[in-house]
């Protein structure tokens, strides 16, 4: 509560300010799943999860002449998860309020502009950096970015370093975490209709919990999009080079190409992605030596790489063998409603060997039939809905840890209902 009263009281304050152009806007999203299979193979005799999450956030966007702030305060929550509860009634989550975004933009010149704090990226693709938002949580950064912007050229660079307190002495980081990540971003117009994009990456781990010791990680590639009346086609190509949380040599790529074609009122088209990895039957001590397995960062995987989420965890879903993914997508959609009907195929991108086996296993991983639809029948109301089913192959069912023809009807349901209102607009 104390964050809700400190908002509100900024509120007031804002207002005070005007003339000036001042938005207060609020989302609701709750969103039902039946879970018999998502992320993980279902089994004989499982239960399938039933329940409810809820994101809610309100946002405040105030700008006056060079300056412009924005604060996004969310609870995230599954109901039913307050930890004050008792016979007598539901007293709340303390923990529960979240800040998702709060910075300051200062706008030095007509194309030249400095933002500070926390912040959303959602670069391109989405495949390295994003906003994740079917996360109820969704991501975004504590950051320093510079823009330049004239004309059609864009030009960002932005900055990080990230700490868990403040400390007396010392960097110490958890391992697990990116200390920094910093990139710099050039995207501009090729020629009509087709746009290009280039992107460098440098992120860093702390070589432990203990550690003062960080490994760079360094990102490199470039984006184009084509963007004409029939045909749209995405194509990128991504390498990693410089060292990973082990200290070991990084060489990797990321190769996607997407083309859909406009037959309105249907889209239909077909994606290519290859995600490198680790050859478990290449021996050589320089390729041992040397990680192959391309790290995704912060890229979105919900919407990249099958809704089931499967391969949201590309070195343990594969066994660090890297991903190829496959996919057929047929879209409908009129004004106000949408379906989708995508089928991925996934297959392992290098030769994997599990436990004491001499023959690498069956690239084959599985096919996932994802089916969603999007009606927006009111200004402010959205409601979407999905269904899943996953049928795999031997290959993801052992390194799931199953025996072949263990696992069971895998499928996954959702149905969200996203509410989005502007309380108050002041210009």
């Amino acid at each position: 509560m104390h964050h809700v009263r400190c908002l509100i009281l900024l509120n007031f304050a804002l207002l005070t300010l005007l003339p000036a152009q001042l938005t207060v806007d609020a989302e609701i999203r709750p969103r039902f799943e039946i879970r018999n299979g998502y992320k993980l193979l279902a089994v004989d005799g499982q239960v399938p999860a039933v329940f409810v999450s809820q994101r809610s956030r309100l946002n405040l966007t105030y700008s006056k002449d060079q300056i412009a702030t924005r604060f996004s305060i969310q609870d995230v929550r599954v109901w039913g998860d307050e930890s004050n509860i008792s016979s007598t009634g539901v007293n709340g989550n303390p923990a529960s309020i979240d800040l998702y975004e709060a910075w300051a933009e200062f706008q030095a010149m007509a194309d030249f502009s400095l933002r500070i704090g926390r912040q959303v990226f959602n670069i391109d693709d989405e495949r390295l950096i994003s906003k994740s938002n079917w996360n109820q949580n969704g991501i975004s950064y504590d950051a320093l970015q510079l823009r330049y912007a004239p004309g059609d050229w864009q030009f960002d660079l932005a900055l990080s370093l990230n700490n868990d307190q403040v400390n007396t002495d010392g960097n110490r980081y958890p391992a697990d975490h990116l200390k920094t990540m910093n990139f710099l971003y050039i995207k501009g117009p090729l020629a009509q209709h087709l746009s290009n994009s280039i992107i460098l990456i440098g992120s860093g781990v702390t070589a432990s919990d203990s550690s003062e010791l960080i490994y760079m990680r360094g990102t490199a590639g470039d984006y184009c999009h084509y963007s004409g009346e029939l045909l749209d086609i995405k194509g990128a190509l991504y390498y990693q080079f410089g060292k990973n949380s082990s200290g070991q040599q990084v060489s990797a790529f990321l190769g996607s190409i997407n083309i859909l074609a406009d037959l309105n009122p249907f889209k239909t088209g077909a994606g290519l992605v290859w995600i490198s990895g680790q050859d478990g039957m290449n021996s050589n001590s320089d390729y041992q030596n040397t990680d192959h397995l391309f790290d995704i960062l912060y890229g979105t995987r919900h919407s990249n790489y099958g809704l089931m989420d499967y391969f949201s965890n590309i070195p343990k879903s594969t066994d660090s063998g890297g991903l190829l993914d496959a996919c057929l997508k047929l879209q409908y959609g009129l004004d106000k409603t949408s379906l989708q009907l995508d089928v991925h195929s996934f297959y392992l991108a290098n030769r994997v060997l599990l436990d004491s086996d001499s023959d690498p296993i069956d690239s084959y991983l599985g096919t996932e039939f994802d089916l969603s639809l999007k009606w927006k029948f009111h200004q402010a109301l959205t409601l979407q809905g999905g269904y899943s089913i996953m049928r795999p192959g031997e290959s993801l069912e052992r390194i799931q840890g199953l025996n072949p023809g263990d696992s069971d009807w895998s499928h996954w349901f959702w149905l969200m209902l996203d509410v989005k209102s502007i309380l108050f607009k002041e210009t």
